[in-house]
């Protein structure tokens, strides 16, 4: 059987690679907006980077022989949330919730996993002691701020807890209830057996390309897709800017799901209560993408910019209030460290992703002015040395779960078991979903999508052989 892999991103790239060692025709095809190594300005580009703590299995590594084509064990990330006084009881509650998927009775009906799910909670909470309760409980109808001010953390990592519990999100952590939002944060550092990454993964995404290739996949990276024919809500074949035409069995996407099916699908509307999910209207931001071109090697460390919780709380009331922040929330991360290529030499490539602001072309230049400032507050060295500062929106499915309201706990439920997704819902009969495209490789739904693809394409190959 043959698979397109449409987006040659991360997890595009496991699934990819992962199937063509197992003697699959694969072919890996790209989507022209898509190329994290285009230049933004002149000698600088940044390459596929992630603000979100990716935690990639070690089984993954050795399946695919990484090391041999060039994947090197990345630098341990920092965790910050390890500074908390009941972290290990907060480990307890992330380990709970892992847990109940591979529990869970197999259910199709969402509404019955989330009801055996609510119960389970109880169920396995009883087991624990009255800390690990009183924890959940807190973390359930507290803000994230309140939480976090009941310990003797200082002011400055308090923010940078915060900022790192909901980075990419719309979570207000005065409200109650966003306490919850540190769970899901924690857990790509309790993945077992795992490398956790963040910042340039292109490392990574070098060797996959390698290993990739090496099992027998075409990676076509000369021209890229131009439409998506569908007959029968299931696509036919992909045409390629040069016309060429490419038809598979199976359809594997890691590209971003609002773009693809908004505007890249020739023929098809998706069912509606699924086509609400995927409007752009439905998935704003509150966060821009900033690349930065600075003329000078300073040695600036991957760090989140957040003084203290009043200035993020300050930046989220000017952002609800006028519609954008001087005080930026800032997700810093230095690529140029990882290849020559990136920037001129002695010069510095910044990927930042810049929260509490709206993309609004007619607002580039007071976001940008913003960002600079901040960025100049990071590190004076920066002023006068910044060459060049790009915009552009961050990819919809970007940065961690939001949480609003006070019952956190379908939420959780969703986060952890998967469904009520995009990915786990795609209502195409030959489409599966593995990522969300470029900077979305550790998001809650597909941060292991490319294996679980490989996954569920053995079992259709299983159900095959029975029927047959």
């Amino acid at each position: 059987m043959t698979v397109a892999i449409l987006g040659e991103n991360i997890q595009g790239l496991i699934a990819g690679a992962l199937l063509a060692k197992r003697g699959e025709q694969v072919t890996i095809l790209n989507f022209p907006e898509s190329d994290p190594y285009a230049e933004f300005h002149s000698g600088y580009k940044t390459g596929p980077v992630t603000h979100i703590p990716f935690a990639m299995p070690t089984y993954i590594a050795d399946e695919l022989d990484l090391k041999h084509y060039g994947f090197e064990e990345p630098a341990p990330v920092e965790n910050p949330f390890e500074a908390l006084p009941f972290y290990d009881g907060l480990c307890v509650l992330v380990e709970m919730f892992q847990s109940l998927e591979d529990n869970r009775p197999p259910y199709r009906e969402k509404a019955w996993r989330d009801t055996w799910g609510t119960f389970e909670i109880g169920h396995v909470l009883s087991r624990y002691d009255r800390d690990v309760q009183d924890l959940f409980a807190r973390a359930a109808t507290l803000s994230l701020i309140d939480l976090l001010s009941a310990t003797d953390v200082d002011e400055e990592k308090k923010a940078k807890m915060i900022a790192a519990a909901t980075i990419g999100a719309k979570t207000d952590p005065s409200a109650p209830g966003s306490a919850a939002a540190i769970i899901p944060a924690i857990a790509p550092f309790r993945q077992k057996n795992s490398y956790v990454m963040k910042g340039s993964l292109h490392n990574l995404m070098h060797s996959l390309k390698q290993a990739a290739g090496s099992f027998g996949a075409e990676i076509i990276s000369d021209r890229s897709i131009r439409k998506i024919i569908v007959t029968d809500g299931a696509i036919q074949s992909v045409i390629m800017g040069d016309e060429t035409e490419y038809a598979a069995d199976h359809y594997v996407i890691d590209h971003d799901p609002v773009l693809f099916f908004e505007e890249c699908l020739d023929g098809y509307t998706p069912p509606p209560a699924f086509q609400n999910r995927v409007k752009s209207g439905s998935n704003i931001k509150n966060c821009v993408s900033v690349k930065v071109a600075v003329s000078s090697s300073l040695d600036l460390n991957a760090l989140i910019f957040a003084s203290d919780p009043d200035y993020v709380t300050t930046a989220l009331q000017d952002f609800k209030g006028e519609g954008g922040s001087q005080y930026p929330v800032l997700s810093i991360e230095n690529v140029s460290r990882v290849s020559s290529n990136f920037a001129p030499d002695g010069h510095v490539v910044l990927d930042i992703t810049a929260q509490y602001f709206s993309h609004d072309l007619d607002k580039e230049d007071p976001i940008l002015k913003a960002v600079k400032q901040a960025l100049v507050r990071v590190n004076p060295d920066l002023d006068g040395a910044i060459v060049n500062m790009s915009m552009s929106p961050v990819a919809t499915q970007t940065g961690l779960p939001t949480f609003t309201g006070t019952m956190p706990l379908l939420p959780l439920l969703k986060i952890f078991g998967g469904y009520h997704s995009i990915a786990y819902d795609c209502p195409m009969g030959n489409v599966l979903i593995a990522g969300y495209g470029e900077g979305c490789v550790g998001h809650h739904h597909v941060h292991d999508g490319g294996e679980r693809i490989a996954f569920l394409y053995d079992s259709f190959k299983e159900n095959d052989k029975k029927a047959s």
